[in-house]
């Protein structure tokens, strides 16, 4: 079965649908200075979701070039 994250969800599905791959809930247990997790979402692909020193949560999403986007 596919596994989409937030960002997916809401335009696949619309702003009440749950996301299978929650990145504020799987961020809350992650530890600031560039602890993380991979993820694999069926829309964005591979997905790095980490906190930086100051707490900022990042997600590194594969793509042909490098972009970050900051929640």
């Amino acid at each position: 079965m596919a596994e989409f994250c937030n960002k997916c969800t809401e335009r696949l599905f619309g702003k009440n649908a749950k996301p299978d791959i929650d990145v504020m809930e799987i961020a809350k247990d992650l530890a600031p200075g560039g602890e993380g997790l991979n993820v694999l979402c069926e829309g964005c692909g591979l997905s790095f979701i980490y906190k930086d020193e100051s707490g900022v949560v990042l997600v590194a999403v594969s793509k042909e070039k490098d972009e970050y986007d900051t929640l």
